[in-house]
């Protein structure tokens, strides 16, 4: 659990402006400031129903880009009066809101505790937003893009139910989805719901899932996934209804790189011959690469000889019994007593002992993000691609151990997209250069016409492998430009952008008690 930052408390409230107390309660939270994206997260967690909740999700307030095009919709403006509170940094917030629903549910004296900061400090310029009357639903036909098709490997580090290869999973934020056939108390879930996406309402949470499973007494079983993350759950529902598509105001969309991410590419074959072993992969199907440092030999041959000892490693990262048997496997102790040292630096002591060459070789694959469902859906049930590293040993005997202790799964990481260059038209050719001076009849014009210049044929475009990347599934939490604490809020999404600020752990959503002023569970 994170840790919250600031105490919050309703000061005064009239027509669209509304006047808080916030007060620091971490050391490392810094003073709350006078930004949109935190005033809408401040509004968010005070609202368990009205108006804005129905408005504005959590994940709403987490996605920058639903930040960045839609914050001003909702907050006018933000002015901040610092103060002290004891050691502690506090301010008096005086936010307008667009409409006076968005603050309907707040009433003076109110309190809660806050994980709230800023995700963004880029703001476009935004109609104001008010309440919407009704729900437009999406057409079918432009319903598509609120799915994404995501293989049952992508949960393989959870204990899933019995449910179809591929699961259809909202791609959106809830506030992009209506609910059709709503049970409450439900004594029996329809069985013809599995595989379905599902809004489920347990005690104080509700969450967008995917259903996987139904039992007597109106209990299930689902799943969840999100750019951020996944989860499961389980047990009686207080309610459950079908999600459907609605015209709305749509932020970050989950990408088939953040989902085919999680699963590792597993091992499907081996080849020796000699000195050389072939590692296949199978790797799915969209822009993807193993995740192998080839941005020099040194580097290559040092991702090689990790591939080849990760078969001899037990769970704590040491070699078992039988690993440290083997003809690598003894090279490596006793290279480890030879040289005094251990983990990289001993890698590049001894790797050109043990690796003379390596190639990877990746199949090409598809921006399933630029495809339709059913283009994806074909792909992603068709056969995986192969990808496979070929790696020359000094001797064969470094490698022989590959067949009884294969390689570990393969992390793997998004690749850009190869694009064909564009061919350059060829440079016309200059006329030969004339004799300027005619003054100077005698005078050769020195200037002898040069050739034409060769028109380069253009460059093909070669996929560049990717240097490794860092993991994106999981955000480690940083400090942001006001020192969040690790443990806050999760998961701002992680955008590529220069000012992309690392994201807290989630929070838990506090519960406002109007009457007494403190908050409940």
């Amino acid at each position: 659990m994170g840790s919250d930052l600031f105490q919050v408390k309703v000061l005064a409230k009239k027509g669209t402006d509304l006047t808080l107390r916030v007060a620091s309660i971490h050391p490392d939270s810094g003073g709350p400031p006078a930004n949109e994206s935190f005033a809408i997260q401040l509004l968010e967690e005070a609202s368990d129903e009205g108006a804005f909740a129905a408005a504005v999700s959590y994940s709403d307030t987490m996605d920058r880009a639903w930040q960045t095009k839609f914050a001003r919709g909702f907050i006018s403006k933000v002015l901040a009066t610092a103060k002290q509170a004891g050691r502690r940094p506090a301010a008096t917030l005086e936010i307008s809101v667009t409409h006076p629903a968005w603050i309907a549910h707040l009433e003076k004296g109110s309190t809660w505790a806050s994980r709230a900061f800023v995700v963004t400090d880029t703001f476009s310029a935004c109609k104001p937003i008010a309440p919407e009357v009704g729900e437009k639903l999406v057409e079918a036909g432009a319903a598509d893009d609120f799915w994404i098709l995501v293989p049952r490997s992508s949960w393989d580090d959870m204990d899933l139910p019995p449910s179809p290869d591929l699961i259809m999973v909202p791609a959106y934020a809830p506030t992009s989805y209506a609910v059709k056939d709503l049970m409450t108390k439900p004594k029996a879930i329809p069985k013809d719901w599995i595989g379905r996406a599902v809004r489920v309402a347990t005690g104080p949470r509700t969450q967008d899932c995917v259903l996987l499973a139904v039992e007597a007494g109106g209990r299930g079983a689902w799943a969840r996934m999100t750019d951020s993350g996944c989860g499961t759950g389980s047990g009686p529902v207080e309610s459950i209804a079908l999600l459907v598509p609605k015209s709305g105001r749509q932020g970050s969309k989950i990408t088939y790189g953040e989902v085919l991410g999680r699963a590792k590419a597993q091992l499907a074959g081996t080849r020796r011959s000699g000195k050389v072993v072939e590692l296949r992969y199978r790797i799915a199907p969209d822009l993807r690469t193993l995740t192998f440092d080839m941005s020099s030999p040194t580097a290559r041959k040092l991702g090689a000889l990790e591939v080849l000892r990760s078969g001899l490693l037990g769970t704590d990262g040491m070699l078992t019994k039988a690993g440290a048997a083997t003809a690598l496997g003894k090279l490596l102790t006793d290279a480890a007593k030879r040289h005094g040292a251990e983990g990289a630096e001993l890698d590049r002591e001894i790797v050109d002992e043990i690796i003379e060459d390596v190639e990877l070789d990746v199949a090409e694959g598809h921006d399933l993000d630029s495809m339709s469902l059913g283009e994806v859906r074909a792909i992603l049930t068709a056969e995986w691609p192969i990808a496979t590293i070929r790696i020359t040993a000094t001797d064969g005997k470094w490698t022989a151990h590959v067949d009884k202790f294969p390689p570990a799964a393969m992390e793997t990481e998004v690749v850009q997209p190869k694009r064909k260059a564009i061919a350059k038209p060829a440079a016309k050719a200059k006329p030969a250069a004339k004799a300027k001076a005619k003054a100077k009849p005698a005078a050769k014009a020195k200037a002898k016409a040069k050739p034409a210049a060769k028109a380069k044929p253009a460059a093909k475009a070669k996929a560049k492998p990717a240097a490794k990347a860092k993991p994106a599934a999981k955000a480690k939490p940083a400090a942001k430009a006001k020192a969040k604490p690790a443990a806050a809020k999760a998961k701002a999404k992680a955008k590529p952008a220069a000012k992309a600020k690392a994201k807290p752990a989630a929070k838990a959503k506090p519960r406002i008690a109007r009457d007494s002023g403190r908050v409940r569970g």
